[in-house]
């Protein structure tokens, strides 16, 4: 029988994770987006979204995951997201802007644990 690994406990605050994220946004990418790549690619196959399709994504970071989804809806989709970092946002924002792909996504910066859903 498989031993269960306990869950770890989050030991910071929302406010020092959101003070973390706005210091690394910067080089976020370079420190773990090679790191994450893999398991970003995976998720996103995982989650196959299609042409028109509505998608939301919470914790979006830098933008690599919101951008493939944006690509994935098409014109007639939409991608929701939501990140505690302003520093995320406007990474993330600014890649959104380049890839000309604004019409398709609509970012917040915010707490996704205070989502009316």
């Amino acid at each position: 029988m498989k031993k269960e690994r306990p869950i770890s406990q989050v030991t910071r605050t929302k406010e020092e994770a959101k003070a973390s994220y706005d210091k690394m946004s910067g080089w976020y990418d370079v420190l773990a987006g090679i790191a994450e790549k893999k398991y970003k690619e995976m998720g996103l196959q995982m989650l196959n979204v299609k042409n028109g399709e509505k998608a939301l994504e919470i914790g979006y970071g830098t933008g690599h995951c919101i951008l493939a989804l944006a690509r994935s809806v098409g014109a007639s989709g939409k991608v929701y997201g939501i990140d505690l970092s302003e520093g995320m946002y406007r990474v993330a924002k600014s890649k959104i802007q380049k890839a000309r792909l604004l019409e398709r996504v609509d970012l917040i910066c915010g707490d996704a644990a205070e989502l009316m859903y």
